[in-house]
């Protein structure tokens, strides 16, 4: 698959340089190494996408715990360790030019979804992440993005048993500009949507109480006829 996006790059891009390597993400040493080879093999980079990612279903004391860490050792540890090298290749070219990371999230971080709770934890901890990394390095000139998809129609989440405004990925990216356009605003308020949707959810809304400061009360003078 990697092989034939090169291609189309390629086809699509004249006298663009491409490099397909291939690595685990879950051995952080060799996840690293290949950013510097990439680095040193195409000079400086402008734009970094962390987006490697695993799911699935998988239950707390469930007797599955190794699925639990590998999803975070490959959502969580190794996006932190293609960050962390691509910053560290940025810092020895300081003022290269413009420079971006990207890190692919998700709504499930916003909030723990039942039957996810791996998946979710290791996605608020990226965002959480990527936040501290964003105050660290901006002024070495490199921007940090924080992109939270909602549901996309893959393998990964058929299992849930709801999936409000499931995105089609084969059409996701497909229409023209002004097509894109016009769906971006509905796509936005369907975020913002399920993202209070699943805070109701599992934390119900309470009344909360309003407790006022009050005044001490001013003493009140009053005048009176005749001698004191």
């Amino acid at each position: 698959m990697l092989e034939e996006l090169a291609a189309e790059i390629r086809q699509r891009h004249a006298g663009r340089r491409v490099v397909v390597k291939a690595v685990d993400v879950t051995d952080l040493d060799a996840a690293r190494d290949a950013i510097r080879a990439l680095f040193a093999e195409l000079g400086d980079v402008g734009l970094v996408v962390a987006n490697a990612g695993i799911g699935g279903n998988h239950e707390v004391g469930a007797g599955d715990f190794a699925r639990s860490r590998d999803i975070v050792v490959t959502n969580l540890l190794g996006a932190m360790a293609t960050v962390d090298a691509a910053v560290e290749c940025w810092r020895a070219r300081h003022g290269a030019g413009s420079r971006r990371i990207v890190g692919i999230t998700s709504v499930a971080g916003f909030r723990g979804l039942p039957g996810s709770s791996a998946y979710s934890a290791s996605k608020a901890g990226f965002s959480v992440y990527l936040e501290a990394a964003r105050g660290e390095i901006r002024s070495l000139g490199i921007d940090v993005v924080d992109i939270a998809p909602g549901f996309i129609d893959t393998p990964m989440n058929q299992h849930v048993a709801t999936r409000p405004f499931l995105i089609d990925p084969t059409t996701a990216r497909g229409g023209s500009r002004p097509d894109r356009a016009r769906r971006l605003p509905e796509h936005r308020a369907g975020l913002s949507l399920e993202r209070d949707r699943l805070a109701h959810a599992h934390h119900p809304p309470r009344r909360l109480g309003t407790a006022r400061r009050q005044r001490p009360a001013r003493p009140r003078l009053t005048r009176r006829r005749g001698p004191c």
